[in-house]
C-alpha cells in the first residue's frame, strides 16, 4: 500500500538488499483488500518464486487473500508479522509486538519525565523472532 510510510521504507530496503544479493525483487501495489489477489497473481505471473509480506497493514489484514492465491500455485510466503505464520506463511523474521509496546511505553515515560523526543534514540526491540521453514519430507 503506497499510502503507508512503513511500506515504502520496507520496499526501499528490500530493493537495496536484493541488489546486494543479486536477487530480483518484484513488486505490486494494492490500495484496497480487493486488489490483493490480483496483485499477488501479477507478481507470480512475472516469475516470483517466493513472496515477502512485510510491515503493511493492508497486506497483513488481507493476508488470507494473498495466501489463497500463493498456495494454489505452491509459492511460499515469508513474513515480518510473525502472527501470520499461523495463517499459512512458512517462515519469517520480525519483532515481537509485546516488545514494541514495552519499548514504546519506556519512550513515553522518558518524554513525560521531560526528555525531548529528539534525544531518544530509535532502537531495535530486544527480541527478534525468526521462523525457519521446515524441510519437506520426501
Amino acid at each position: 500500500d503506497p499510502s503507508q510510510p512503513q511500506s515504502q521504507i520496507t520496499v526501499d530496503r528490500l530493493q537495496r538488499a536484493g541488489q546486494r544479493h543479486h536477487l530480483k525483487i518484484l513488486m505490486a501495489t494494492a490500495s484496497t483488500a480487493s486488489d490483493l489477489p490480483m496483485a499477488t497473481q501479477a507478481i507470480i505471473q512475472r516469475g516470483a518464486k517466493a513472496l515477502i509480506v512485510s510491515t503493511d497493514n493492508l497486506a497483513n489484514t488481507g493476508f488470507g487473500a494473498i495466501h489463497k492465491v500463493a498456495a494454489a500455485q505452491q509459492i511460499p510466503i515469508f513474513v515480518t508479522d510473525m502472527e501470520l505464520i499461523n495463517e499459512g506463511a512458512i517462515g519469517g523474521i520480525g519483532d515481537n509486538y509485546k516488545d514494541w509496546g514495552k519499548q514504546s511505553a519506556t519512550q513515553i515515560m522518558k518524554i513525560l519525565s521531560g526528555l525531548s523526543p529528539q534525544e531518544i534514540p530509535i532502537e531495535a526491540t530486544p527480541n527478534l523472532t525468526c521462523v525457519v521453514p521446515r524441510a519437506k519430507k520426501q
